[in-house]
């Protein structure tokens, strides 16, 4: 957790260094004990869900790293709140469209 403000700074790269920023942001997200800390951090939340939207269809590890981490969020009900107030359902849907539609 102490290099978390470095992974965000990651997220605001270009190209690999920002699928290596959401890879750590992942890696920290898949520890029950961290979530809270991340689903308190408002310019982490606001830098993926940006990252998801605007880059999503671009990069498919991008995306992927990114949705994994919302649903270790999504896995608690008290994050729920969260993942509604960043409206990554209606991104994800569109992602998924994407994804079958190739358009």
């Amino acid at each position: 957790m102490a290099c978390l403000e470095s992974y965000v700074d990651m997220l605001y790269e270009e190209g690999e260094d920002k699928v290596r920023g959401s890879a750590m942001v992942l890696q920290l997200a898949r520890s029950p004990d961290n979530l809270g800390e991340l689903a308190a951090n408002d310019t982490l939340l606001c830098a993926l869900a940006r990252v998801l939207r605007e880059d999503g269809r671009r990069d498919t590890q991008l995306a992927t790293n990114l949705a994994y981490v919302f649903f270790c969020l999504s896995t608690f009900s008290q994050f729920h709140p969260v993942i509604a107030e960043y409206k990554v359902g209606p991104v994800f849907s569109r992602l998924l469209s994407f994804t079958q539609n190739g358009s």
